[in-house]
């Protein structure tokens, strides 16, 4: 026997703390790799979706401009773009609105009307 008991005791939860550390980190570190593809892959993604939308609205200009000077065409563009970007505004406020309402309906029954 080397020493006493609770030396060897020590030793051993150390030796076992320093190895799930050591597991711990490599976990850590191969998450974060995969983290940092994710993201990477999500970067490239939102270019390319970027892109194909450019190319959409060169298509869209390039057929009105067939039928419509090219600032009437345009405009026309211009005005739909307007309209959806209005609309879809007014649709994500209304959800807010409606998912705050919610939630604090929530609160006031979870606090027992407190809130």
């Amino acid at each position: 026997m080397s020493g006493p008991p609770g030396g060897r005791l020590s030793e051993d939860v150390s030796a076992l703390l320093r190895e799930e550390l050591r597991r711990s980190r490599a976990e850590l570190a191969a998450t974060a790799r995969r983290a940092g593809l994710a993201t990477g892959a999500l970067t490239v993604a939102s270019v390319c979706g970027g892109l194909a939308l450019l190319s959409a609205h060169q298509t869209a200009l390039r057929v009105l401009e067939r039928a419509l000077p090219p600032h009437c065409a345009a405009a026309v563009l211009t005005f739909g773009y307007a309209s959806a970007a209005g609309s879809l505004a007014w649709y994500g406020c209304d959800r807010l609105r409606r998912a705050g309402a919610s939630s604090r309906q929530a609160l006031r029954e979870l606090g027992g009307d407190r809130a």
